[in-house]
């Protein structure tokens, strides 16, 4: 197995939300895992969001693939999910976290594999 690791970082705004479009197209490639690491580049330090805020990885038409999975993130510590079975990736995809305060930061590590 050959997987591909998307490093998604973020930075929220004013409210506390943030939206990152991925920078490709990953149909055909299944989600495996999905790691979140609060902190500037994942250093569980720096500007780390507020307790339980939530990540959603939405598809082109503002579904969640996720089902909810990613909600009330740690603020301390990085959070893995494992999806079983893997999710396959309909499409471009947006990363989108909501209730990290303001200015906050963090990264959503995305384990894919290619859909066979």
């Amino acid at each position: 197995m050959t997987n591909r690791i998307k490093i998604v970082p973020w930075e929220s705004d004013a409210s506390g939300d943030a939206s990152v479009e991925m920078d490709r197209n990953y149909m055909g490639m299944n989600i495996v895992s999905v790691q979140t690491v609060p902190g500037l580049n994942g250093d569980k330090a720096t500007t780390t969001p507020t307790a339980d805020y939530n990540v959603v990885i939405n598809d082109e038409y503002g579904e969640d693939i996720m089902e909810g999975e990613l909600a009330d993130r740690s603020a301390t510590a990085g959070e893995t999910f494992y999806a079983n079975p893997p999710l396959p990736v309909p499409g471009i995809l947006t990363v989108i976290v909501s209730g990290a305060g303001d200015s906050k930061t963090g990264i959503v590590k995305i384990v894919l594999d290619r859909n066979y």
